[in-house]
């Protein structure tokens, strides 16, 4: 049987036994899942990527939950571990809500290291709620057994972010049609071990594309502009694509 991952906000440290209190996530065992006492679970710890204790449910009451430890596994020293090897920050413009949110759920699963949203000229939607998109980023982290949290920013204008970026020497590649197409084989594509694995940034514009002042601001900050191709995609669409094509082997 499946064992059901949950990220937690209790440092898991050295500890044979954990109490959690966290209402969402109880009711999420409880309620959503119909986990029950002797199940078996893995908790990891949000402050501590990579170390995992794997647990039995002593108690679930409507309060708390109480996991007894088996054994501790470190995800860093497995082979097949589930870190992304290659670092992506999605630097995507702010989209309507449902879509921005279905971007947040699928680029956790595929392996986005982080997610730092823009406030670009043609942006339309510029709040952000944090809390649910956390929740969102966690529960797709937890199904696709990631050992790992993506980060999340609070949505910034398109200046400020490249600023923030070059001034962590981060690589930076720009979508936008009639550029030349994206070839994968420039990152991570290589036989040689030191060139199989990268940090970059990916822009992705807002419905109806880059404006001119945009596509400005990239120029005086010398970035690379790339394409998906001839066919016209949908923003959340196109920010899926060109992660999946960067992340999957």
């Amino acid at each position: 049987m499946k064992k059901h991952r949950f990220f937690i906000k209790e440092k898991i440290g050295n500890n044979d036994k954990i109490t959690i209190t966290d209402q969402t996530m109880i009711h999420q065992m409880k309620d959503v899942l119909r986990l029950r006492s002797g199940d078996h679970v893995i908790l990891l710890d949000e402050n501590d990527f990579g170390k995992e204790l794997h647990g039995t449910i002593n108690t679930l009451s409507k309060k708390e939950a109480v996991i007894l430890k088996e054994s501790f596994d470190f995800a860093q020293d497995k082979e097949n571990s589930q870190f992304p090897k290659n670092k992506i920050t999605l630097c995507s413009s702010m989209i309507k809500k449902d879509k921005y949110e279905w971007v947040l759920q699928k680029g956790t699963e595929i392996g986005i290291t982080e997610f730092m949203p823009v406030i670009s000229q043609r942006t339309e939607k510029v709040n952000l709620n944090i809390e649910r998109a956390e929740k969102i980023i966690r529960e797709a982290a937890e199904q696709s057994e990631r050992s790992d949290l993506p980060k999340l920013s609070s949505p910034e204008d398109l200046e400020d972010v490249l600023q923030f970026l070059q001034s962590r020497e981060t690589q930076i590649i720009v979508l936008n049609m009639g550029a030349e197409k994206l070839d994968v084989s420039q990152f991570g594509r290589s036989s040689a071990p030191e060139l199989n694995s990268f940090q970059i940034a990916v822009f992705i514009g807002p419905e109806g594309g880059w404006s001119e002042k945009d596509i400005d601001t990239f120029k005086i900050h010398d970035v690379k502009f790339v394409s998906l191709g001839k066919n016209v995609l949908r923003a959340e669409t196109a920010s899926i694509a060109i992660t999946a094509l960067l992340l999957l082997p």
